[in-house]
């Protein structure tokens, strides 16, 4: 599967990638603005990616790209029309117009993680593994409440949970939940269910599979 194109959130002048969202939700849908996209590229499903910038601690949609909807028209966003990604630009090889200087605000509510300087690791239980560096931002209604580093606490769990090739998978779900743990908000919503998994298969509860036998 290829690896999908992160939104951008431009937040005190450096760009980051947005990680994921809670509760996990897209902060953009041109669809919801009358826009319609297409498709160009496996690196971008949906066809479209997100740029966001953070002004006087409040969110807002600084620019769009999208691959062009076969045999239509784009679309005026906010009175913005679009104009044609340059051949020169590499990502004309997913999209075929920009939607420049849009501030278009964006009303969310709840958690954000912004991540730079991507890792080795690709294929991992938690989303802010693949990062070096993470930030968590809370908001209200668009309105930025705090923002808080925790670059250096992941620091610490990516050693432990990569001093292995393969770890066990009681350890990796103990350290999914240490580093959720680490946030205002949860961002690996499914790790309870599964510790209780393996809590059952080792105390001969539910999820025993010598009971199937």
């Amino acid at each position: 599967m290829t690896e999908q194109l992160d939104d951008v959130v431009n937040y005190e002048g450096q760009e980051y990638a947005l990680i994921r969202t809670a509760p996990a939700r897209a902060l953009f849908d041109p669809a919801d603005h009358g826009v319609r996209v297409g498709w160009k590229s496996t690196a971008s499903w949906r066809g479209f990616l997100c740029s966001y910038g953070i002004y006087d601690d409040e969110l807002s949609l600084d620019e769009l790209l999208i691959a062009a909807p076969e045999g239509e028209a784009a679309a005026a966003l906010t009175q913005v029309t679009p104009s044609p990604v340059s051949a020169g630009d590499w990502m004309s090889t997913c999209f075929d117009l920009r939607y420049a200087d849009l501030d278009v605000p964006i009303g969310f509510s709840g958690g954000m993680l912004l991540g730079q300087v991507r890792g080795l690791y690709w294929l991992v239980p938690h989303p802010a593994w693949r990062w070096k560096r993470v930030w968590e931002l809370s908001w209200s209604d668009g309105r930025l409440l705090s923002a808080r580093d925790h670059s250096v606490e992941l620091l610490a769990i990516h050693k432990r949970a990569f001093a292995d090739v393969a770890p066990d998978a009681e350890t990796t779900f103990a350290l999914i939940a240490e580093t959720d743990a680490l946030f205002e908000h949860s961002y690996a919503p499914n790790y309870a269910s599964r510790i209780q998994r393996i809590d059952d298969l080792n105390s001969g509860g539910p999820g025993d599979s010598s009971r199937r036998r």
